[in-house]
């Protein structure tokens, strides 16, 4: 199973199923409960083979013992959503909408990249744009705290952030960049086709891409406290361009 996706956890094993990922096998906990039986129904319906494992042999296999008493691996691999640039502004127009899209700059911690996919996904992104190297991939543990949603939103992976912004911006998106010292979100157009940029934990947005943008956005914040989880600003700049278009 090396060469196997897994997921793991109720929420994300449900997810990929929804997103039409073929389980190849179920492993689940002997001792079952409600939520166990209608999870291996449903896998059983979808082909997949179902064992029984105990919890010990669920952790090794999952990596962690957060898995909830589930873990699947996917033959078709949990990053069925895994798209070009172009693929996520055409999906936008085919809806009639400006394209709304998340770029993340060297995103490294799992937490905040599943949290950053699962809000984009919630609040109607249309996709997400992260690097192939020196960020965090899609992993089970992404997808487990994406609550799935990292399988269903639209994920191209790019070498290079800035010339990905740069493609963006010759399709007529307008990029704004997440900065400590940029102008206050809810003072900034963010309606239309809009690209938000949110850098890596600790030191926010690169400088090369924070100058490709066309916009420097901040979320407002106490006169005592200077920073914010990277999940969390970015949510709350996630929010804003949704209230705008409200």
């Amino acid at each position: 199973m090396k060469n196997k996706e897994k997921v793991y956890g109720f929420q994300s094993v449900r997810e990929a199923l929804a997103a039409g990922n073929k389980i190849e096998v179920l492993y689940t906990a002997r001792k079952k409960n409600r939520s166990t039986e209608t999870l291996i129904t449903a896998a059983k319906s979808a082909g997949a083979r179902v064992e029984n494992r105990s919890r010990d042999e669920l952790t090794k296999l999952a990596g962690t013992d957060r898995h909830q008493g589930v873990v699947a691996f996917l033959e078709s691999g949990g990053d069925a959503r895994l798209v070009s640039v172009e693929d996520i502004v055409q999906f936008a127009e085919s809806l009639n909408e400006d394209p709304l899209l998340l770029v993340l700059d060297q995103i490294q911690d799992p937490h905040n990249l599943g949290a950053l996919l699962r809000t984009a996904y919630a609040l109607g992104f249309h996709g997400a744009v992260i690097p192939e190297r020196r960020a965090c991939q899609v992993t089970p543990a992404v997808i487990k705290v994406s609550a799935g949603a990292a399988i269903h939103l639209r994920i191209a992976r790019v070498t290079n952030i800035k010339r990905a912004l740069e493609q963006l911006k010759d399709r007529g998106i307008w990029c704004a960049a997440a900065v400590m010292n940029g102008e206050v979100a809810s003072k900034v157009n963010l309606r239309g086709p809009i690209a938000l940029v949110v850098g890596s934990e600790g030191d926010g947005i690169r400088r090369t891409v924070a100058e490709t943008c066309d916009y420097l956005v901040s979320v407002p914040m106490s006169a005592n406290f200077d920073s914010l989880n990277a999940s969390v600003a970015g949510g709350i700049l996630m929010y804003e361009t949704l209230r705008q278009r409200i």
